[in-house]
């Protein structure tokens, strides 16, 4: 599969003019040469603008129509340009030629097509990414740009590596697989919750259940001590209304005593009454006067306190009303002045007026005198026409009309059942969405639950991620100084002398010094090796015959030559006296180290009276010769005044158990923390899927959440529209039926006048027909005329006249009013005054008269007192007979209470008698009333005892077995669709796993193959340099960038910044072709990217690019004929008064130097 650009078209395109331009291209390496100016990176940026793969300000414009050509004003409508590719399979369409257009005009606008058809952006841009062809463009280098690639961010280079490897796809079916997990996980947690929630009901009907049954087994208990109880107490009633019968008649003859004395008592108290009635006759008209004078000082009271009330509101009034006169007086000198103006201009008119009518006076008597020769009156002629006319007019109107409201009826019935058929569907509609808002409301409350239980539970789950791995940091970072530590160990443990020696069968060897002694602080291991120096090698042995032996032995297998120290030649050193006390020194060596005392000499003569100071300085206050030194840092002061010292590295002869033992300690370690870092691992792993499924839970219940509350706005403002409808629609209704009332009311009306019209028309045309016969030939019309036009111009004076008047009236009038207004409130000011005068006054008169009405009251009083003391005594007299009558009454009416008492007891009993009888029946028991022998209290307090146990039973489901049954068929269905859903999010989970492992597998893939080409390719353009990619993170590639290293030969370079021009284009040129290699483009531009180039390279680069060019075609702005002279075809590009012209070369070297 192959293809490459066989022409480019352009028109109106930056300084290519507003004809049409063809630039033939073709197969192979094309090189574009031209002077600087010429338009030749115009070619480049007319093939990214028409494939859409680069933005204007890449395009070196402020936006896109400024690429429309403009020159000196002569600017084109659009610019246009088309690619032609030659496709033989690689692009998906069957054509062999492809062409490829974008067009933008002046407003920004922009078109693009492929074969002639329209389509979008996005979809060319999917087009052309099949045929390798990207949006980022990498097979695109414009001018200046080669170095992008090298200022990319690793993150940028990563994605790069990403887009070639296709991880795009992965990524959508892992965002899908996500969106698939959190649909299933809520389905879960839906039907998780109802799961629950059965079992608690479950395990309520399991309780349900068990009181049914003990309800059952209480209820027969309870039956049988009821029959009990209703025997016992019907035997009982029949016994006790036996007795009730004889009680009766015993207190009906007591009662007939009593109503013998009751009758006494009444006639001694008839006779008080009329007595007492006597003295009330002659007491009342003292009582009469009494009530009058009372009633005649709660008058007076009632007066005063109203007189003053009112003269507080006469107060206010009078203030009120005084306020109001000033502001009357300012609107009467208002209308003043308006009644002054309007006097002025009537008087104006009217003068206007009399001349109008002087004039038509004159031309009205002319009219005249011809009429009167006609013998026939015009103006009754002219009055008949105009009747006629007006009736005909009418009529006319009348016909319209009355079609036309009969038409409106119909209409109005039509409308009438179409708005009732709108406002059924409507109310159907309203019902249904006010359903569907109820159900809405349920399930917002309950995703807004979830959703903040969710955001609680991943807002928890991200922090415990970062402790883990931030956990996961530490230990890794741990381990990789662990790691590096015991490289460094072992590093000096290779480094030693081999520790063992040829003599493991001889007796009396014991080692070498440095293998028999143990420093106590490894801090003074460098001081100690430089003490013991080269001593640390020899071997300890037990005396010379041993060390003999050793000898032979080194001489037999070649072994080399060693020091020997026989313990029993050995002198003993003595060690001298401490020195003076000062800061800095430490102690002797001797001092510093364990060793067998049997070792003590040698060790002694290995180290001899060597100090240890921690400084140069404190050696040199020490004073040098005086001791032999060491400091801590190695330096070594010898007693004959020979200091050594300098850079060295330590021969670790000493350390070697310390490393051993270190080395043991931190492979401890290491293993330790590399199990915690497996163990945080994988916890950091189930947390991340954690954290993945409820983001994809978070992100469904939102969508959904927002579906509902889109779908509730859309609901609540529907069925607000609908309401409003619906209200219209019956307002609409009653208009409609007004309508048709009064419509049906004025057709009445129009018919009966419509024959009244037609028989006066009539008998008016007669009448015309006479008076046209001698009105013809008169000249009477023309003076008419003129006299018309005058009457019509006095008649519109005189309504502004008329007009004026009036409203000069209305002015008047108010003007009136306001004075009336004004005398009135005066008035009424003068009135309240007077009021207020006379109101004083009959307060004073009415407080007199309650003082004389008190006098006469208290006379009254002392007049009737004898007679009100004999009616003490006779009422005294009459309450004592009402007492003792009263008495008899109520024992009168107790014995009849009694008696009825008695009767209702017998009645009760009979009726409760009859009940227990009843009660029995219902109980099952048909037997006779017999004596139960259990006591009734022991049977009570066995059925209170069942009735408890009833009552703390509570209410009872008697439908608890069947609704059981159910319930248990439902959770079984539940639980198998629950471990369904289960085992689908468990597949889900595996697919996005795999889907993460086939994108890293792509990705790790494309990196390393894209790195190999690099490192192949780069090592050919720059022979003896080096360049290559490395992961930020390998063990999570995608959590960090692509780190690019170049290292051109002879240098050791940190940054990409520090190398130059011309190796940072030999490296992005490496990593483009790099790319190729491993994902072609069908072609390739280059716009002076040998710019930073010498001669040697510049002819690299041509020679790999006429190399490439075998499979793919390459284009290459260049300003250099080394470069140029590899192409199997060159453009030339000249530039002249703001054009740009394109034309074939034999010889670029022409353009190029002129």
């Amino acid at each position: 599969m192959k293809a490459w650009i066989e022409k480019i078209s352009l028109e109106g395109f930056k300084s290519y003019g507003k004809d049409r331009v063809e630039i033939p291209l073709g197969q192979g390496f094309i090189g574009i040469v031209g002077p600087n100016g010429s338009g030749k990176s115009n070619i480049g940026d007319a093939i990214s603008f028409a494939l859409g793969i680069a933005t204007a300000k890449t395009l070196r414009a402020k936006n896109l129509s400024y690429l429309i050509y403009n020159r000196n004003s002569d600017r084109a409508d659009y610019a246009y340009v088309e690619v032609h590719f030659k496709n033989y399979g690689l692009f998906p369409l069957q054509e062999e030629d492809i062409v490829i257009s974008r067009k933008v005009y002046q407003d920004g606008r922009t078109v693009f097509r492929i074969n002639g058809a329209v389509v979008r952006e996005r979809d060319l841009m999917d087009f052309l990414s099949k045929a390798g062809i990207y949006e980022n463009a990498y097979n695109v280098v414009l001018q200046g740009d080669i170095v992008r690639f090298l200022k990319m961010t690793p993150v940028e280079r990563r994605k790069l590596i990403e887009e070639i490897a296709g991880i795009e796809e992965y990524e959508e079916k892992k965002q899908k697989a996500l969106a698939d997990l959190g649909e299933v996980e809520l389905k879960i947690r839906e039907l998780r919750l109802l799961m629950d929630e059965m079992e608690v009901h479950m395990e309520k009907l399991k309780e349900e259940l068990k009181r049914l049954r003990l309800y059952k087994e209480l209820e027969e208990a309870k039956r049988s001590l009821e029959i009990k109880l209703n025997l016992k107490t019907a035997y009982e009633f029949k016994r006790s209304i036996d007795n009730i019968k004889a009680q009766i008649e015993s207190k009906e003859e007591e009662l007939k005593e009593l109503r013998q004395r009751i009758t006494g008592y009444e006639e001694r108290l008839k006779t008080l009454e009329e007595e007492l009635k006597k003295l009330n006759e002659d007491l009342f008209p003292f009582r009469e006067r009494v009530g009058r004078i009372s009633q005649s000082m709660e008058n007076i009271d009632h007066n005063v306190q109203a007189h003053r009330k009112r003269l507080e509101d006469l107060e206010k009034e009078i203030y009120s009303t005084q306020e109001q006169i000033k502001f009357l007086e300012a609107q009467k000198e208002l209308l003043l002045k308006d009644e002054e103006d309007l006097k002025k201009v009537i008087e104006q008119e009217e003068v206007e007026l009399i001349s109008l009518e002087e004039s038509a006076n004159l031309l009205w008597r002319s009219i005249k005198e011809k009429e009167d020769k006609l013998k026939v009156s015009l103006e009754e002629m002219e009055k008949t026409e105009e009747k006629l006319k007006e009736l005909s007019s009418i009529l006319e109107k009348n016909k319209k009309e009355l079609s036309t409201l009969e038409l409106k009826i119909k209409e109005i019935d039509i409308k009438k059942e179409r708005v009732r058929e709108d406002m059924e569907r409507l109310k159907e509609e309203e019902e249904k969405l006010k359903a569907d808002m109820a159900e809405a409301i349920m399930k917002r409350e309950n995703y807004q639950k979830m959703l903040k239980e969710e955001e609680k539970s991943l807002k928890h789950k991200k922090e415990e991620y970062q402790k883990v791995e931030e956990k996961l940091r530490k230990i890794r970072q741990e381990r990789e100084e662990v790691l590096k530590e015991m490289s460094m160990i072992r590093g000096r443990l290779q480094s030693l002398p081999p520790e063992d020696l040829p003599f493991e069968d001889i007796r009396g060897v014991y080692g070498r010094v440095a293998s028999l002694v143990r420093i106590k602080d490894l801090e003074y291991l460098k001081a100690v090796e430089t003490a013991g120096g080269g001593r640390l090698s020899y071997v300890v042995v037990e005396n010379e015959d041993v060390a003999k032996e050793c000898i032979n032995r080194l001489k037999e297998l070649r072994w080399g030559r060693l020091n020997f120290i026989p313990l029993n030649r050995i002198r003993d050193t003595k060690i001298p006296p401490y020195p003076p006390r000062m800061k800095g020194v430490i102690d002797f060596v001797v001092n510093l180290l364990d060793y067998d005392p049997r070792f003590e000499k040698a060790v002694k003569f290995v180290f001899g009276d060597t100090l240890l100071v921690d400084s140069f300085e404190t050696a040199k206050a020490l004073g040098v010769g005086t001791y032999r030194m060491v400091t801590i840092e190695g330096e070594l002061f010898e007693k004959s005044g020979v200091i050594s010292g300098g850079h060295g590295e330590e021969k670790g002869e000493l350390g070697r158990g310390f490393y051993l033992e270190e080395l043991e300690r931190l492979n401890q370690i290491h293993e330790k923390l590399k199990v915690e870092e497996e163990r945080e691992e994988k916890l950091l792993k189930a947390l991340r899927d954690e954290l993945v499924e409820k983001e994809g839970v978070m992100a469904i219940l939102r969508r959904r959440l927002e579906e509902v509350e889109e779908k509730d706005k859309s609901s609540f403002e529907r069925i607000r529209t609908i309401e409003e409808k619906l209200k219209k629609a019956e307002d609409y209704i009653s208009t409609l039926e007004e309508e048709r009332e009064k419509a049906k009311e004025r057709i009445k009306e129009l018919k009966e006048e419509t024959q009244y019209l037609e028989e006066k028309m009539e008998n008016l045309s007669l009448k015309r027909q006479s008076f046209l016969v001698h009105y013809k030939e008169s000249g009477v019309e023309d003076l008419r005329v003129q006299y018309e036009k005058l009457r019509q111009k006095m008649e519109k004076l005189k309504e502004s006249i008329h007009g004026k008047q009036i409203k000069l009236k209305e002015v008047e009038l108010e003007k009136e009013n306001l004075q009336k207004e004004i005398g009135r409130k005066l008035a009424f000011i003068d009135s309240a005054h007077k009021e207020m005068e006379d109101l004083k006054v009959q307060i004073e008169s009415l407080l007199q008269k309650r003082e004389d009405l008190e006098k006469e009251l208290q006379n009254i009083n002392l007049q009737a007192y004898e007679l009100y003391r004999q009616k003490d005594r006779l009422e005294e007299d009459q309450r004592s007979v009402q007492s003792e009558l009263g008495k008899l009454k109520f024992h009168e009416e107790s014995l009849k209470e009694e008696l009825h008492r008695l009767s209702i007891e017998s009645t009760r009993m009979e009726e409760r008698y009859a009940e227990n009888i009843e009660r029995l029946k219902e109980l099952g028991y048909e037997g006779e009333v017999i004596e139960v022998k259990e006591g009734m209290n022991k049977l009570k307090e066995e059925l209170s005892k069942v009735l408890r146990e009833l009552s703390s039973l509570g209410s009872v489901n008697f439908r608890a077995e069947e609704e059981y049954g159910e319930y248990e068929e439902r959770y079984k269905d539940y639980q198998e669709r629950y471990k369904k859903l289960k085992e689908e999010k468990e597949s889900i989970k595996e697919l996005i796993e795999e889907v993460e492992s086939k994108k890293l597998k792509a990705f790790m893939e494309t990196f390393h193959a894209v790195n190999k080409n690099l490192k192949n390719i780069f090592s050919q353009l720059s022979p003896g340099g080096k360049a290559y990619m490395m992961l930020e993170r390998e063990e999570d590639p995608f959590s960090g960038g692509v780190s690019l290293v170049v290292k051109p030969r002879g240098k050791e370079v940190q940054y990409l910044e520090a190398i130059s021009g011309g190796e940072k284009t030999l490296a992005a040129l490496s990593l483009i072709f790099a790319i190729q290699d491993y994902r072609p483009s069908p072609f390739y531009y280059f716009d002076e990217v040998d710019a930073h180039l010498d001669e040697a390279n510049a002819k690299r680069v041509g020679e790999l690019i006429k190399e490439r060019s075998k499979t793919a075609q390459f284009i290459v702005v260049t300003l250099r004929e080394v470069l140029a002279s590899f192409a199997d075809k060159v453009i030339g590009v000249s530039g002249r008064g703001g054009l740009s012209k394109v034309f074939a070369l034999e010889n670029p070297a022409d353009v190029l130097t002129g």
